[in-house]
């Protein structure tokens, strides 16, 4: 298990409680510690969800954040209406842990999308079209993406390195989650980890930073 465990007390709770994480001490998007918190907390008659988000800073502040939620279907619906209030699409995906499972396969689709997006990008530097026009028009016809859209917006130079380290974890996490469930995720792992190597060197394409770019 990835990740420091941290001590959690399941039995501070009036049953009748529902609990709800975005993640756990346990294991950032491990599905399974996700299992054992919500078995736990079953023990003592208390709901536990799994509700981890997509969208971003940008996202939370506008409050149109996309919510995964696995968990008891009646206490989903008892606090769909607090996750309304920052998420403007809101999915139950099933028993515990199937919110993490979906923010990871949604993490990974991402990566798979980024290494779509700097394959292009490297050819269209080196055929010296104007990258920023490109991203522009790409980005409202059928090849856009919305990591494609991110690379000329909020993910920036400054944070590139950073974020690049969040997704090789991000990977790492999805290729266990699936394999612990008898899947082989090789070629996909394979894939969104190039996404994830890629992502300075796009970011730097489309700020005009690489060499080469127009």
């Amino acid at each position: 298990m990835r990740g420091q465990p941290h001590v959690v007390r399941t039995d501070h709770f009036a049953p009748g409680a529902q609990v709800v994480a975005e993640r756990t001490g346990l294991g950032t998007g491990d599905p399974g510690a996700n299992v054992a918190l919500g078995e736990r907390f079953a023990a003592h008659g208390v709901a536990y969800l799994d509700a981890p988000v997509s969208g971003g800073g940008p996202g939370a502040r506008a409050r149109t954040l996309t919510t995964f939620v696995g968990g008891d279907p009646e206490a989903f619906q008892r606090c769909r209406p607090v996750f309304e209030t920052f998420s403007r699409t809101v999915v139950h995906l099933g028993p515990v842990g199937t919110g993490q499972l979906t923010k990871l396969l949604n993490n990974a689709m991402t990566m798979s999308n980024l290494k779509n997006a700097a394959d292009r990008l490297r050819i269209a530097s080196a055929l010296k079209l104007d990258i920023k026009a490109l991203v522009r028009a790409i980005s409202v016809s059928s090849g856009a993406s919305f990591v494609l859209s991110a690379l000329a917006t909020e993910i920036t130079p400054d944070i590139a390195g950073h974020l690049q380290g969040l997704m090789r974890k991000d990977i790492a996490h999805f290729a266990d989650a699936v394999r612990a469930r008898g899947i082989d995720p090789d070629e996909l792992r394979d894939r969104g980890l190039a996404g994830a190597e890629s992502l300075v060197e796009a970011v730097d394409i489309v700020a005009g930073r690489a060499a080469g770019t127009a």
